[in-house]
């Protein structure tokens, strides 16, 4: 309470936590023995019973001889300034927490040089490639991302745009295994320098199950086509022409061949 008196200095360690007691407690005699200012930053108890936090300064103050006298300081509210900077630390630690759980490779690259300076773990498990092989190497000096002139287009496509997308890449990886991905790569800002953020996502299955389906539709409009060409052809050789044009057409086959068989000469 402003309007009452500053209390005596037998209950100034109420106002504090018992740690920032301490080492006030302990920087005061020592200022006043050596004459070493001191600065601190102390947790602090209000009266209502919340928490804050000070920024203390001292030093020695003294007489025409230049012997100590006594001490003399300021202190300065610094609570918003703390609450700021453990925002920040929670949120770093979130995001580092989500960044070595992700089930999604990540890259983090240095704007201006491409080089990277972090990789999570999945990434690492994904390409089979040792943090110590991937940091401070430039993307496309990375094993799999080993076309040089493709990916320095790409960076500098990202670099311009600030964005990139690849919905299907191909990747091998350190144990010859050749994977398909997606690649998604954006720019953010930290601490006033811009970094990109690449989200790999394997999506190998996905492939492989789209060209299975895909193959299946093939051969079911393959079957329908040679079924519609059986009912309306009028010879067999218009028969076998236009089963062939079906199987190269619809079933995208490079050739078809249909043959008799001549089974006394044992020729086709």
């Amino acid at each position: 309470d402003p309007v009452l008196p500053p209390p005596p200095y037998t209950e100034h360690h109420r106002l504090f936590t018992p740690e920032s007691w301490k080492r006030l407690s302990t920087a005061l005699p020592r200022t006043q023995e050596t004459g070493i200012p001191y600065e601190l930053e102390l947790e602090i108890v209000r009266g209502d019973g919340s928490m804050g936090w000070l920024l203390a300064r001292g030093e020695p103050q003294l007489d025409a001889k230049g012997s100590i006298v006594g001490l003399r300081g300021v202190a300065q509210d610094i609570s918003e300034r703390k609450r700021a900077e453990a925002a920040i630390v929670t949120s770093e630690t979130r995001f580092r927490r989500l960044f070595e759980a992700a089930r999604d490779g990540i890259l983090i690259l240095d704007m201006q040089s491409g080089q990277l300076v972090d990789v999570n773990p999945f990434m690492i498990e994904l390409l089979c490639y040792t943090r110590e092989q991937c940091l401070g190497k430039k993307l496309w000096e990375v094993g799999p991302f080993k076309d040089t002139a493709a990916a320095k287009t790409a960076f500098a496509e990202l670099q311009s745009k600030k964005y990139a997308h690849y919905d299907n890449l191909p990747l091998r990886t350190a144990d010859g295994r050749d994977i398909n991905v997606e690649f998604v790569s954006h720019v953010y800002r930290v601490n006033g320098d811009e970094v990109v953020q690449c989200n790999i996502r394997d999506i190998t299955e996905r492939v492989r199950a789209e060209e299975k389906l895909a193959k299946l539709n093939r051969l079911y409009a393959t079957l329908s086509g040679i079924n519609t060409t059986i009912v309306h052809a009028a010879s067999p050789a218009e028969l076998f022409d236009r089963v062939c044009e079906v199987a190269v057409t619809h079933g995208r086959f490079r050739m078809a061949l249909i043959g008799t068989v001549d089974r006394a000469g044992r020729m086709v």
